[in-house]
């Protein structure tokens, strides 16, 4: 961590715990995801379904979803958090955005290898992701256009006085 995050608590603290909470949330959507295919072939290789192995598959298909929509919800509360308490000094949320910039890579780029180890397809693999890197990215450009419209304000209060 960079020296002048040294001195602050909340993300001396706050971030580890974020990240392993985001790890967690992702460890826990691999293995529903990859218990959802196993019990998905395993009734299909016992020939007809009945309504409670529809009920079931159901409900093992909705797990991945709500763990895919914690990892994003707690993405954006922290995201928005930080852009709220820190609007006078971007260095943390700049420093919060590329850790998670780090974090998704790791992860897009982790899901080739762990769609083959786990036999998930690699798009179910990197799906959680998708959508909190799109954000990540909108959240980039925002804070770049914001230390640059600071930097002209600078500039400009430069010859006024």
């Amino acid at each position: 961590m960079p020296q002048r995050f040294e001195n602050n608590k909340f993300l001396r603290v706050f971030l580890p715990i974020y990240l392993i909470v985001m790890v967690l949330l992702y460890s826990l959507y691999l293995f529903l995801e990859k218990y959802r295919l196993e019990q998905a072939k395993e009734r299909l290789l016992q020939g007809n379904l009945k309504e409670q192995d529809m009920i079931l598959m159901d409900q093992l298909g909705k797990w991945p979803m709500y763990v895919e929509g914690a990892f994003f919800f707690i993405f954006i509360v922290t995201a928005v958090y930080l852009m709220i308490k820190y609007r006078k000094n971007r260095r943390h949320v700049t420093f919060f955005l590329v850790v998670n910039g780090f974090l998704f890579g790791s992860i897009y780029l982790l899901s080739f290898g762990l769609s083959r180890v786990l036999a998930i397809t690699v798009g179910n693999v990197y799906q959680p992701i998708i959508v909190p890197t799109q954000f990540l990215i909108f959240l980039f450009i925002y804070t770049l256009l914001l230390r640059r419209r600071e930097r002209q304000d600078r500039f400009v209060r430069q010859f006024d006085h």
